[in-house]
Parts: C-alpha cells; sequence; structure tokens
C-alpha cells in the first residue's frame, strides 16, 4: 500500500543537565510526521530524542526507518505499554498491527533522506544545524564474567526467571548495540572466558556421543532413557551420521574415526525403505558432505553420491517440485499421508545447498540442476508482497500455491527456504542475483507485513499470516515458535553482505530487527523456570510479553536461538551473546542432562520432573555445535567468505573453492593440454580424421581448465593469427572459382564450372559473401562485388522467390554490407528488396506467405504446405526488418515483421515449445499437427526470440520471456542422453512421441544458449543461465563429436540415436553440404568462455574441409561423409562463405571489434548488424539523381535507379550523377556522425569538470 509521509522538525535547547562543574547543553529534538494510509486512518507520532553527548560532528533527528519504533494512535486508549513502543490496535477488531517502517521519506523530503548517515549501532541519523561537535561515546561493555573452572558444579545453577516488568538486558530489546565491546580488553578477557566455557560443552557432547555409542550404535537415534536405540529415519545412523562435522571440529579425532569407519563398513542405503527427502538432504546427505569437506575422506562422498542419487528418484514430479517421501530402494516417490496432493515450502525448499555442493564436488551437474529447477518455479510462485505460502501444490503438471488454506510463517514448513534464498547465494559467490532478490522481497515484506512488539516490553516477534477461500481478509497469529529464531542469525548474515554494503538503510534495518529478534528469542528462556524455551509462546497476554503456548510447553533441544547467538558474535564481536548462549548451556546442563546422554523437556516450568526418553539427532549435530563455536574464538570458518552452513549446521566450502573434480588431460600439466602445432601445407594436406572419444572431460558440460591462464589464452590468440591466414586463402580460392564461371549468378557449380540460380538470379552468393569479404579484409574483392551491386543488381524481373531464403541471404547481406560500409548503394538496394518482400506479409492472418513474386507482388504458400507457413520461415525475418526499417525511418517494416511475434505469442503454449506448421490462410492462425523440433523448420524462431531482445537493447522484455519459455520446455521435454557415452542431444517430438534423431541445423542452439545465458537478466550466475551454459557446451561436444566419428571428419545432415550406440548415420543422411551451425557455435562460445578447445575443434573441422570438399575450382559438398574417395559433389551453397568461412575466420580472428553481447547481433546468415540505437536513419531522397527530388516520390527512388533501357550517354550521366550523390549523401551522414561525437565529447568535458568539483569539494571536507 501506499504511505504518504510529512515530516516536522523541532528544535529546542535546555540547560538541563550537568558533568562535574561543567553545564552540559542537551539538545531535544521532535520528530513529528503525518501518515496517511488508504484504510482511512490519519495517524500522527511524536517521537522525542534526547541526544546526549551530540552524535558525531552534529546533532542529529532519530529517523526511525527500522528502529522497531511503533505508529501510536492519536487516541491514548489504544495505547499500552510504554508510549512509542506499544501498539495501536485496529479500531474493529482489537488485534494487533503491524509495525511499519519507512526506508525513505515520502515525496518533498527528499534533501532529508540524502543527508541521513547510519552510524555503526545501526540508527539512522537525520542532521540539523548544531554547534557542538562532540563524538558520540559508549559506554564500557559491562558484562565480562569470570572463567569457568574446569570441575564447574551445573547441578548448582539455579535459573532465575525474571519479573514482567524487569527484563534483564533490557537495553538490547530495541535491537541497539548498546555498550562499546571493540576494545583489546574485552576482546582478550572475553575470549579467554570463551575458551574456558567451551571445554564444558566439548564435555557434553562426549558426554552425549558416549551414550550414543555405547546404547544406539549405528541406529538413528538414542532413547537416553530406556538405554536402547531406535530407527525413525530410515535406520541410516542419523545420529552417527549427523554428528561427523561436530565430532571434527570439537577435534574428537578418534570418535571420528570410529564413524568413518562404521560408515565405511556397515552404511548402505540399498536397503532403506520409505524416508523423507528433507530430513534425510539435512541430516544424512548434509552430514556425508560436511564431514568429507572437513577431512577428504573419499568414502563419505562416496556414500554422499548413492545416497543423493537414490534421493534424486524423488524429484520425478509433474510439477518439477519433489514428493515429500521416496523409497530409497525401489524409487517409489509420494507425499506424506496426510499432505496429499501438495508439499511443504520448507522441505523442497530447504534442498539446494546440499545437492549442489554434490554436484560441485562429483560433477554431476543433474544434482544441481534439478534442485535449481525448484527455485525457479519458487520465483516464479513468489507473489509481489515476497511472503511464499507454506504449501504447493506438487502433483499436477503446473506447481500452484495450495489455496484451500494459505498460511505464511517463518516458523514450521516455511522457516529454511527463506534461510536458502539467502544461503544458495552465498554459497555462489554472490553472483546469483535471482536467489539474493527473493530473499530482499521476503524480508521487505517480513518488515512490511509480519513483525510486531509486544504489549508490555515491545519485544519483537514475527507473527504467522493465514486466509482460507472464504475469508475476507488475512488473519495473523500472535505467536512464534522457536523454529524462528534462526531468522536473527539469518537477518544479520544478509545484512553483512548486502550487495549495497552494511552502511546501507535495508542493510542496518535488517541488522537491528535481528538483534532485536535475537533479544526476543533469549527471553523465550529467561521466561521459564529451567531456563529453556518451549517449542512456541504467544504474544498476545496483557501482563506476559510472551508464555508458552498450551501443548508446546516442551523443549526438543533446539538449536536454533544459539545458532543466531553464533552467527551475531561471529560478525558483530559483541560478546553478550556468548554470555546469553552460556546461561541456555548451564539450563541444559542442569535441566536436561541424564547418566546417558541428554534428554528433552516435557514441560519448560516444571523444574522436578525428570527429562523424557527423546534424544534428536540435532542436539548433537546443530545445538551442541553451535554451542562450542560461540565459545570458540580460535575457529576458522568464515561465514563471509569461506563457508556456508546448512539448515542442520553442517558447514560447506563455497562452490568457487572447491577442486574441480576431475581434471584429466592428454598433455599431462596443470594448464590447457590441447593447444595444437603451428599450421603448415602440409598438416592441411595430410589431414586424417581422428576419430571420436576425444576430450571426454567437456561432455558434460564442463569448464575442465577453467580459468583459462592469460599466457594459456596470448598462446591461443598467437596460434589462432596464423590460421586465419589459411581460411582467408580458403576464401580467396572460393571467390575466385565464383568470380571465374559463377559472377552475378546464385551459386557456382564447381564442378561443372559455371552458374546456376536457384535463388531468383540475384547474385545471391555474391551478396551473401559481401560482409566476409570486408571482415576479411579483402576489399579489393568487396568494392568490386558492390559495383556489381549498383549496377547490376535489379530486383524488377526476378520472379517468384522464397520469402525466407531472400530474407537471410539476400537481404540480410546487403544490410550488414551497408552497416559495415556505410555505403549508401547497399541500403539502397535493401530498401527496394524489402519493400517487394513486404507484400508477402498481406496474408488473412498476419502470418506471411512462404512465397513472393517481386514483380507483382503476389503471394502463395510452398506447394508441399500449400495451406501452411513454416515455423522457422515466418519466424526469422524480424533481425532484418527491424534493423531496415531503423536505417531508412519507414516503420511498415518493423510493424509487420513484429506483427509476427505478437502472433507467435498468443499461439505458443504452456511449454513454451512451437509447431512446425502454422495455418495462415484464414484471419484466426493456428498450428497445424503437433510436430516440435529445434531443427529443419523450427531452428531459427527460437533463434530470434533472443535475438530480437538483444537487437532492441534488451528492452522487449516479451522476447526474452518467450525464449525462456521455450528453453525452459527444451530442458523439460527434448533434451535426452545416448547411450553408452552420454552424449547430450535434442530430441524432436511428434504427437507426443520422442524421435530420437538430431540434424546437424540443431547445431546451432550451443551458441545460442551460450549468448541466452552471459545476458540473462539474473546474470551469467544465475542457476538458469548456468544451466544452460551447460547445455550449451554439452550440445557443443555432441557436435563435435558428428564431425570426430565420421571417415572425413565431416558431418553428415542427420544423426540417429539409439541404445548402446551413441549415434548412427543412414545412407540418406549421410551428405555434408558445408554447412555452418557446429563452427557458428564454437565462435559463440569461444568467444564468451575463452576456452581455447572450441578453436582447436573447428580447426580439426576446417582440416576435413579442406582435405576432402576442396577442388580445383572452389569446394563442394560431398555425398558421403564416410567416403573418403569420392570427389566432392558439383555445389557450393552460398552459405559456405556467408557463414562458415566467416565462422571460422572470426573464431580465429582475436583482433575482430565484433562485439556479440553488447554492440552486434548476427541474423541466422551469419551477417552482423549493429543493434538498433546504434544506427542513424538515413534520407533516401538525397539518393535520387540531381534535380529529381521534387518531382519523385522516396518510394520511386529505386525504380529511377533501377532503370538500364538509356542510351549510352545517359546511361553514363545517370551513373555519374548517382555517383556524386551517393557521394554527397556519404558526406552528410559522416558530419551527422561527427556531430554526434562532438555532443558525446562536450558531454564528457562536462562530466570530467563535474567529478573535479567533486573532488575539490571532497578534498575540502577531508
Amino acid at each position: 500500500r501506499r504511505v504518504v509521509v510529512l515530516w516536522i522538525m523541532d528544535t529546542r535547547t535546555h540547560a538541563t543537565a550537568s558533568n562535574g562543574a561543567k553545564e552540559v547543553k542537551r539538545r531535544v529534538v521532535t520528530c513529528s510526521y503525518v501518515v496517511i494510509e488508504h484504510h482511512h486512518h490519519d495517524v500522527e507520532v511524536f517521537l522525542s530524542v534526547v541526544l546526549w553527548p551530540p552524535s558525531r560532528a552534529q546533532n542529529f533527528c532519530l529517523y526511525p526507518a527500522f528502529s522497531g519504533y511503533n505508529r501510536s494512535s492519536r487516541s491514548s486508549d489504544h495505547h499500552s505499554g510504554d508510549g512509542d513502543r506499544g501498539v495501536i490496535k485496529d479500531d474493529d477488531t482489537g488485534v494487533p498491527t503491524p509495525s511499519v517502517g519507512f526506508d525513505t521519506p515520502s515525496t518533498g523530503t527528499e534533501t532529508i533522506a540524502t543527508e541521513a548517515t547510519v552510524d555503526a549501532d545501526g540508527l539512522v541519523w537525520l542532521p540539523f544545524d548544531n554547534d557542538d561537535h562532540q563524538p558520540r561515546e559508549l559506554p564500557m561493555f559491562p558484562y565480562v564474567r569470570q572463567q569457568v573452572a574446569p570441575n564447574h558444579d551445573f547441578k548448582s545453577y539455579t535459573h532465575r526467571r525474571p519479573q514482567p516488568d524487569q527484563l534483564p538486558y533490557a537495553e538490547y530489546k530495541g535491537g541497539d548495540s548498546p555498550y562499546n565491546y571493540k576494545t583489546p580488553e574485552i576482546r582478550e578477557q572475553s575470549d579467554a572466558l570463551a575458551r574456558s566455557r567451551r571445554i564444558h560443552v566439548k564435555d557434553a557432547m562426549k558426554h552425549a556421543w558416549a551414550g550414543y555409542k555405547q546404547y544406539a550404535w549405528g541406529y538413528d537415534e538414542l532413547l537416553p532413557v530406556s538405554h536402547r536405540g531406535r530407527n525413525n529415519w530410515g535406520g541410516m545412523g542419523t545420529t552417527l551420521v549427523d554428528s561427523m562435522s561436530t565430532l571434527w571440529l570439537l577435534n574428537m579425532t578418534d570418535e571420528f574415526s570410529e564413524a568413518v569407519d562404521w560408515v565405511r563398513d556397515f552404511l548402505s542405503h540399498h536397503e532403506v525403505g520409505m524416508v523423507s527427502i528433507f530430513e534425510t538432504t539435512i541430516r544424512s546427505l548434509g552430514g556425508l558432505l560436511s564431514a568429507y569437506d572437513l577431512s577428504g575422506e573419499a568414502v563419505l562422498l562416496e556414500k554422499a553420491d548413492d545416497l543423493g542419487a537414490r534421493l534424486m528418484q524423488g524429484f520425478d514430479s509433474p510439477s518439477g517440485i519433489p514428493y515429500g517421501r521416496v523409497n530409497l530402494k525401489t524409487g517409489e516417490k509420494g507425499n506424506a499421508g496426510w499432505m496429499k496432493n501438495r508439499a511443504s515450502l520448507a522441505e523442497f525448499g530447504t534442498l539446494q545447498v546440499e545437492f549442489r555442493y554434490l554436484a560441485a564436488v562429483t560433477g554431476k551437474h543433474e544434482y544441481a540442476e534439478a534442485v535449481e529447477r525448484i527455485f525457479q518455479i519458487l520465483e516464479y510462485l513468489q507473489p509481489d508482497d515476497g511472503l511464499i505460502p507454506i504449501y504447493v501444490v506438487n502433483t499436477g503438471k503446473t506447481p500452484a500455491v495450495w489455496d484451500e488454506f494459505q498460511r505464511v510463517s517463518f516458523g514450521s514448513h516455511g522457516d529454511s527456504a527463506y534461510e536458502y534464498m539467502l544461503k544458495i547465494w552465498l554459497q555462489g559467490g554472490r553472483r546469483e542475483m535471482m536467489y539474493r532478490h527473493m530473499y530482499d522481497r521476503s524480508i521487505d515484506a517480513l518488515h512490511e507485513q509480519l513483525l510486531f512488539h509486544s504489549n508490555l516490553n515491545g519485544l519483537a516477534y514475527v507473527a504467522q499470516r493465514q486466509e482460507t477461500k472464504s475469508s475476507k481478509r488475512p488473519v495473523y497469529i500472535h505467536s512464534m515458535e522457536h523454529l524462528t529464531c534462526f531468522l536473527g542469525g539469518t537477518l544479520a548474515l544478509g545484512a553483512y553482505t548486502d550487495p549495497n554494503g552494511l552502511d546501507s538503510v535495508k542493510a542496518q534495518r535488517d541488522l537491528r530487527t535481528a538483534r532485536a529478534l535475537t533479544y526476543t528469542c533469549y527471553q523465550m528462556y529467561q521466561n521459564t523456570e529451567t531456563g529453556a524455551a518451549p517449542e512456541a509462546v504467544s504474544f498476545n497476554e496483557k501482563h506476559h510479553d510472551l508464555k508458552a503456548q498450551n501443548r508446546s510447553e516442551y523443549y526438543l533441544l533446539r538449536p536454533e536461538t544459539v545458532e543466531s547467538f553464533y552467527i551475531l558474535n561471529k560478525l558483530t564481536g559483541d560478546p553478550i551473546y556468548r554470555e546469553w548462549g552460556w546461561e541456555i548451556f548451564q539450563s541444559i546442563e542442569r535441566y536436561c542432562k541424564l547418566p546417558v546422554a541428554y534428554g528433552k523437556l516435557k514441560n519448560v516450568n516444571h523444574i522436578n520432573e525428570e527429562p523424557q526418553d527423546m534424544l534428536e539427532s540435532f542436539f548433537l549435530s546443530e545445538t551442541l555445535k553451535y554451542l562450542y563455536l560461540l565459545q570458540d574464538p580460535d575457529s576458522d570458518l568464515d561465514l563471509l567468505s569461506s563457508v556456508v552452513f546448512n539448515t542442520e549446521a553442517h558447514p560447506l566450502r563455497m562452490l568457487s573453492l572447491i577442486p574441480k573434480h576431475s581434471r584429466t588431460s592428454s598433455g599431462g600439466h596443470d594448464g590447457f593440454p590441447y593447444l595444437g602445432s603451428e599450421p603448415t601445407s602440409d598438416a592441411v594436406s595430410s589431414f586424417v580424421s581422428r576419430g571420436g572419444g576425444r576430450y571426454e572431460e567437456y561432455k558434460t558440460g564442463d569448464s575442465p581448465y577453467d580459468p583459462i591462464s592469460q599466457d594459456i589464452r596470448d598462446k591461443s590468440d598467437e596460434l589462432a593469427r596464423k590460421r586465419r591466414s589459411f581460411i582467408v586463402s580458403a576464401m580467396k580460392h572460393a571467390w575466385h572459382g565464383y568470380k571465374t564461371y559463377a559472377f552475378g549468378h546464385d551459386e557456382l557449380l564447381p564442378r561443372s564450372m559455371k552458374g546456376n540460380d536457384p535463388w531468383g538470379g540475384m547474385g545471391t552468393t555474391l551478396v551473401d559473401s559481401l560482409d566476409t569479404l570486408w571482415l576479411m579484409d579483402l576489399r579489393a574483392e568487396f568494392w568490386e562485388a558492390r559495383d556489381w551491386v549498383r549496377d547490376h543488381l535489379n530486383h524488377d524481373n526476378v520472379a517468384t522467390v522464397s520469402v525466407f531464403e531472400t530474407t537471410i541471404r539476400s537481404l540480410g547481406g546487403l544490410l550488414s554490407a551497408y552497416d559495415l560500409s556505410d555505403d549508401i548503394t547497399f541500403l539502397n538496394k535493401a530498401d527496394d528488396l524489402g519493400s517487394r518482400l513486404l507484400k508477402a506479409f498481406d496474408s488473412p492472418s498476419g502470418i506471411p506467405y512462404g512465397q513472393v513474386h517481386l514483380q507483382t507482388g503476389e503471394g502463395s504458400n510452398i506447394a508441399w504446405v500449400a495451406s501452411s507457413a513454416l515455423l522457422a520461415e515466418y519466424a526469422t525475418l524480424q533481425v532484418e526488418f527491424r534493423y531496415l526499417a531503423r536505417a531508412t525511418g519507414k516503420k511498415e517494416y518493423a510493424i509487420k515483421a513484429e506483427r509476427i511475434f505478437e502472433i507467435i505469442e498468443d499461439l505458443q503454449p504452456h511449454s513454451g515449445l512451437l509447431s512446425l506448421q502454422t495455418l495462415n490462410l484464414q484471419t484466426e492462425p493456428r498450428f497445424r499437427g503437433d510436430h516440435i523440433s529445434f531443427g529443419a523448420m523450427g531452428d531459427s524462431a527460437y533463434e530470434y526470440m533472443l535475438k530480437q531482445w538483444l537487437q532492441g537493447g534488451r528492452k522487449e522484455m516479451k522476447y526474452r520471456l518467450m525464449y525462456d519459455k521455450a528453453i525452459q520446455g527444451l530442458h523439460n521435454e527434448l533434451l535426452v542422453k545416448s547411450t553408452p557415452s552420454g552424449l547430450l542431444y535434442v530430441a524432436e517430438k511428434v504427437n507426443g512421441k520422442i524421435l530420437h534423431k538430431m540434424d546437424h541445423l540443431v547445431c546451432f542452439l550451443s551458441g545460442t544458449l551460450a549468448l541466452g545465458a552471459y545476458t540473462d537478466p539474473y546474470g551469467v550466475y544465475s542457476p538458469r543461465a548456468q544451466r544452460d551454459l551447460r547445455t550449451a557446451k554439452s550440445l557443443a561436444y555432441t557436435c563435435y563429436q558428428m564431425y570426430a566419428r565420421s571417415k572425413t571428419g565431416l558431418s553428415p545432415e542427420i544423426v540417429k540415436f539409439r541404445q548402446g550406440d551413441d549415434f548412427y548415420i543412414e545412407a540418406r543422411d549421410a551428405f555434408y553440404i558445408l554447412r555452418p551451425e557446429a563452427v557458428e557455435s564454437f565462435f559463440i562460445l569461444d568467444r564468451l568462455t575463452s576456452d581455447p578447445i572450441y578453436r582447436e575443434w573447428g580447426w580439426e573441422i576446417f582440416l576435413a574441409i579442406e582435405r576432402y570438399c576442396k577442388l580445383p575450382v572452389a569446394y563442394g559438398s560431398r555425398a558421403d561423409v564416410h567416403d573418403t574417395d569420392k570427389l566432392p559433389s558439383d555445389r557450393m551453397e552460398s552459405f559456405f562463405l556467408a557463414e562458415t568461412l566467416k565462422y571460422l575466420f572470426l573464431l580465429n580472428d582475436p583482433d575482430t571489434d565484433l562485439d556479440i553481447v553488447n554492440k552486434h547481433v548476427f541474423n541466422t546468415e551469419a551477417h552482423p548488424l549493429r543493434l538498433l540505437e546504434e544506427v542513424q536513419p538515413l534520407d533516401l531522397t538525397k539518393l535520387l539523381p540531381t534535380g529529381a527530388g521534387d518531382t519523385l516520390q522516396q518510394k520511386d527512388i529505386t525504380t529511377v535507379m533501377g532503370h538500364e533501357d538509356i542510351g549510352d550517354t545517359r546511361e553514363e550521366l545517370r551513373v555519374a550523377e548517382q555517383t556524386v550523390a551517393a557521394q554527397a549523401a556519404q558526406l552528410e551522414h559522416w558530419k551527422t556522425k561527427m556531430a554526434k561525437m562532438n555532443d558525446i565529447l562536450d558531454e564528457k568535458e562536462r562530466e570530467i569538470h563535474r567529478l573535479r568539483e567533486a573532488l575539490d569539494a571532497s578534498n575540502s571536507e577531508v
């Protein structure tokens, strides 16, 4: 809801205090603000703050953005408690309403907001004039105790329950840090005291472990009163496994070794039945992984891998949200009986830290992909207020929030999902910003909706919110579980790692809330007779801040409060948390200790009852571990940069610190081992395919030699420069053959040594090759081709052509040549061609015809799909026509091309995958059939979803969303791995049935996926981007194998997959037509990742082309990639020069200035075009012959310039005039560019001047 805030500040000086003989002035500040809400409450708040001594150089007004102050009603009838700490009650219900925090004042108070500063204690201060210039001082920390003797008697400890109006350490309740504890003396005293205490915590662990070992060894839990074990978690030795990291950290080496031996000899999962996926993951899998991470014992990872693989069976649900339970023996899965069709947020949202670590150490990315997919769904389900209801339906195809009963909770069923939002982000090196954004949204909503304060003393607590289908508005439950006490530590960790810094407003708000909540959790212990906390407390009491809820008076030895003590002490250094933790430990020793281990308390207010016959594994795994670490100043665990704790307190190194799981190489050294030798003519002519099966470390999408050192990259660049000269020679050879025997024809027939016109007779190879000539610096050939375009390219006599092929080859070639050279000739011809092609868009449906007659404008579909248009053809026109619209200023080009994608957006199903044919002869287009493919007839439609978004400066999000939806569908439905090698491939789908085949055309997808990953709105390190990048690399390896496994080293047109053979080639699919898609992806992956392997693979392909496709005149296709003897076929497609040789050249050209991420987009025929915002529209009337501009319309330009039926003299004059006019237009064009550059330079100079002034001001202030 919107809140309007009006601030009024008033100051008065009073000489009311004295300090010895010296009178001290106090500045009393009254801050008033009026809050106007949509609920029609006008609430005015008066807050008086006495500041003494003044803070720093100025006096300030306390700004209660996150200080815990509540709204105070104008009417005193609604006040409860002590002034500003009270809550107002809703006039209708009497139910307390949430505290309201304001990050910044509303419109009209910007100057105040920008001047605000944050002090070290988490207060935001707003300055006003003051003559006092004294720093604010804090009193010294007063609670340093005496060291604990080794024989300390815990049985004599008596907990004293405080009176409701006499809370201990009350100065901490509002989230303040009221004392100076940072002096060396205080730190040394606190550390010495902690060391004397940790001995006793270790003794407690020894006592608990001895009881477990004696009476329950190998069982899941110990029953400490019955003196026996029980298996309630599947019989996997849960307490043993869960305790291993504690044993290691407490330096209990003998006990740890015994536990490892048991795991090696007795832990087996193959006979384990139904278990909870959540509990098994956090306790058993987390315990094994942490013990492995700390000790390096390989058997622990082996067992973890086995357990992880079995648990993964439970992830196979229709929705992608895992089931709650899985049978480790049979793989049977399902939700718990009482959950039926739904899953618990905390359960499926708390698997990621463990499985991502497992993926990193084993190299099995499927572990990470499965759990990261869950958070992609969660991000979709997260509402605007950030708070996700605790139940999600997971048995249908589409996951959805369970709407029968919606509860939002940071306690049971919700808690650790919010914890993992932050911890996954930390685990990944703070790069996967989706997780941080989800966390921040949730915490903002927590402050706005769920953070309340108790009536009596203003203790902060987190309520729950619930509503049903029939409820008119949410109901707040004013109770808090002990489980919620994790939140103090999580908030503090989030504040200290805030991307905007600890001093940011939100970080300081969160840190203050963390302290205040943790104080409340401490009071949950204090407010009982035993000093142990109940499972839950209620806050709607008139005479008490909190009270144990009925049926929740028991204490399970839970860890959450001491977890937060540990984190806050570690981050802030405040010794108070050690004091509070020590009190809790003494209560455990006094009231929970048994002759055999420890037991739970049935009622925390009954001091004479014996502990119960139950000891959860988390007491050893979490509670004692956190109590020990809290008192261990010598621990090297670094919460900010080295380790992340799973929710069961198992520390795991962050992913960036984990060594690669394998580094196999043929070179036998740590660097990249595959750099080839310098190219020679003999090496080219003697090439023999070395076969497949090599470079297997790249098969699963890894970058096994990452990071590539600068030295390796420099060597690769040097080698590439030498190779590119051979590729330029190949282009010269192909161009010379075309020029000699087919100049001006669409294609060269290299064996017949003549031209052929299959594309309308528009010099397709010539036009398609223009930008390749330019990029290879073959300028003589380029200008010669330009002259042909200027003098001979005429679309008047062209009949029916393919709209798609003409657009990507001819129109794209002309536009790219113009974009690179700025020669107006190309844009003029492109405009003429575009206007003719545009007539094909005039179909009843808006989906263009497949063909158009360039003379008459008559459109028609291709004969074999008479009533339909092909997806890849009508959805691969937009990059070209949008550029043409921008360059000419004719918006109709873009409007008609973009209309196509509006239709596609409406047709795109939930899966994101589009059928190959669309009925386009009726007013309402619809899909025909159900054939889905990323190969022929489908491929480039998905490519252009991404490239339009890039071309438009990443602003038109509908294209990106369509792309992401399609790629999600790809991962859900079409990705398959071959046997036995596990090659990743993209299958096709016809009427729901999978076809295990892949076209060479699909190899474009690796580059597209990589480009999509590196431009992902969530960043390249987001889980979605990392998934797509791994898929890109895996597919690229498969495409390389399609070349490497043939006898010629060339790829067939299609491969088919079957069990046991990886792929095979049918005779009809064995041809190779010099296709570019694989080397296209190699170029993109090399440019983005800098991994030299793609240059090596590309060079192998080039050598194979030279060896088996080269002819005396140019190059030819091959009829069979396994036949090394036959001559190449008598056809050379234009895309060999336009794409294949271009991409091979760019792959080996480290000096190119083409920027595929920020400046350029390649059309599907490899024609680079600048992004639209970089293109300046040009007035084509400047191209008219002298004197014609007054009589001809712009649409007539090409007609005038295309006439060739004039006399020789007139023709020479016309050409001369045209040349002069074109040169004049170019001059104007460059003048415009120069003016723009001058404007930019002027702005830069002004910016430098402003920066210098700011620097001078800053220096003066210093």
